[in-house]
């Protein structure tokens, strides 16, 4: 029997409108009231994530910045953070920073960046989360505690990027594609797959007993750390690869779906 559904937000749990579904909704509900843990796991701050929390039912520990952050919504406090080394972290900057592709980076419950522009507005109407502008990323990095770096700019040119930095970093960080035009750099440790086994571990519930449900390169760890790893429709053919079945899409409410066949 499963007890623990891990599920990721944008293209999963949220259609291509940014909303959660009424049928996926119930569904939750539904899983919520039966006992089972319902767990976010997303590559957003935990404050941009924080509004669909009640709306979707989910109270129990989440994961956010692809894992590198644990937090109980309860009392909006860290069970545990992997962050990415401070002078490491500069350097990496300095070196994404001569490209002039934008930069967002996150640390505790803050998103920042070097200037407020069209991207940090982008990003606003994505997630309803503006970045705060704070001058020099590779300066400012330097007394805080960073949980991921997110890359906006055009797909080629981030892979572009992409093998560059790995060849100098890759002991340190690892890089994921959240979505087309959007890498991003969390440290080595930090991961959703580490996070749903923290959580699950918190929980005392077993590995063969989760359920996740994700749709990009970001969600690959999850899907391969549950028992049962789902990809939505929607998810490119190599996520689909790693998964044990594939639900519909996003705007079909492949969430609801899982929760109907499987619980």
């Amino acid at each position: 029997m499963y007890k623990m559904i891990a599920i990721d937000l944008d293209d999963t749990l949220l259609n291509d409108c940014h909303q959660v579904g009424l049928e996926d909704r119930e569904a939750l509900l539904r899983a919520k009231k039966a006992g089972i843990r319902l767990c976010m796991m997303t590559g957003r701050n935990y404050l941009s994530t924080k509004p669909y929390l009640e709306m979707a039912s989910f109270q129990d520990m989440m994961g956010c910045l692809n894992g590198a952050y644990i937090v109980d919504p309860g009392t909006d406090s860290f069970l545990y953070q992997y962050s990415i080394n401070g002078d490491i972290c500069a350097e990496i900057l300095k070196d994404i920073e001569k490209t002039g592709t934008h930069i967002n980076l996150y640390h505790d419950h803050k998103a920042v960046s070097r200037e407020r522009n069209h991207m940090t507005k982008y990003y606003r109407d994505l997630t309803g989360i503006e970045p705060e502008p704070v001058g020099t990323l590779s300066e400012y990095v330097l007394a805080v505690n960073v949980g991921k770096l997110l890359l906006i700019d055009e797909n080629e040119k981030l892979k572009q990027i992409q093998k560059e930095l790995k060849q100098k970093y890759h002991q340190v960080v690892q890089f994921t594609f959240s979505k087309p035009g959007h890498l991003e750099v969390n440290s080595i440790h930090a991961s959703k797959g580490n996070a749903v086994e923290a959580i699950a571990e918190h929980y005392n519930i077993a590995r063969d007993e989760i359920i996740a449900i994700g749709n990009d390169e970001n969600d690959i760890s999850m899907l391969q750390f549950a028992g049962l790893g789902v990809a939505m429709g929607n998810s490119s053919n190599q996520v689909k690869s790693h998964a044990n079945v594939v639900t519909r899409s996003n705007n079909e409410s492949g969430v609801a779906h899982v929760i109907e066949e499987y619980l």
